[in-house]
């Protein structure tokens, strides 16, 4: 047992759209997540036959910089987390096609720059201990208000 809120205390998402089980670690430059790959965790409602698509890489590396912003977030006081949107990607390499029922993915990001409204986080994502994805994932953090100006559209 680690001392971190469960990772929709930390996102502005809803279930089943939390797509991470447990905060592992987070510190000024890091967040070190999990999730697992069966039917008692919260990637059930997204295992096919094959497993969990990996298309779902850059979201997991997206969540874990949205914890990292809601864990700091929470940490001066604001009690809603911050909504952010990916705005990019790069270098992204994935070698797997599904992620096997039974796995253990473990997230981590690591911030390369990062000011109130723009971040740059460099990302990996190991199964079950092995290494099959990284990339880079580009977000922004916007307001709700402009947050609701971009979906009227």
């Amino acid at each position: 047992m680690n001392n971190y809120l469960q990772p929709k205390e930390y996102l502005p998402h809803d279930e089943p759209m939390v797509l991470i089980d447990e905060v592992l670690h987070v510190d000024e430059h890091t967040a070190l997540t999990k999730c697992i790959v069966d039917d008692e965790h919260v990637l059930k409602p997204f295992i096919e036959k094959d497993g969990v698509p990996s298309f779902i890489t850059l979201e997991l590396l997206a969540q874990s910089v949205g914890i990292w912003s809601g864990y700091f977030s929470i940490k001066k006081g604001q009690k809603k987390c911050p909504l952010g949107m990916v705005i990019g990607g790069r270098d992204y390499n994935n070698k797997a096609e599904f992620f096997k029922k039974g796995s253990v993915l473990e997230i981590e990001v690591v911030m390369i720059m990062h000011d109130d409204t723009i971040g740059s986080f460099e990302g990996s994502i190991k199964e079950n201990g092995q290494i099959v994805c990284t990339g880079r994932v580009n977000v922004v953090k916007v307001s709700e208000n402009q947050f609701t100006q971009l979906f009227k559209r």
